[in-house]
């Protein structure tokens, strides 16, 4: 038993790395309204909120990957190219 334990703890640990190589930026997601518009937002350092649909179309090189529609489409989207856009803005904003 504390060999399988220790293995786990192993394995846990190589996956772990590869998680934060992504975006060493803490955020988060979610759904704002700004003016009447809803928006799917990132937000960085708890205070800027980030329109991902407007990020995506001011941001080079133009992406083939459609904004997200509402937080439900993004994580049905998210491993399909939103989530390498959402990376690619955050880094915009965090230089």
């Amino acid at each position: 038993m504390k060999r399988l334990l220790s293995g786990l703890f192993v394995i846990a640990g190589v996956g772990m790395p590869t998680v934060h190589a992504q975006t060493t930026t803490p955020f988060k997601l979610g759904t704002f309204e700004a003016q009447g518009k809803v928006f799917v937002g990132i937000v960085l350092r708890d205070s800027l909120v980030i329109d991902v649909a407007a990020a995506t179309a001011s941001l080079a090189p133009a992406s083939s990957v459609a904004p997200p529609a509402d937080m439900k489409d993004l994580i049905a989207r998210y491993d399909s190219g939103i989530r390498d856009r959402i990376v690619q803005i955050i880094a915009s904003f965090s230089s």
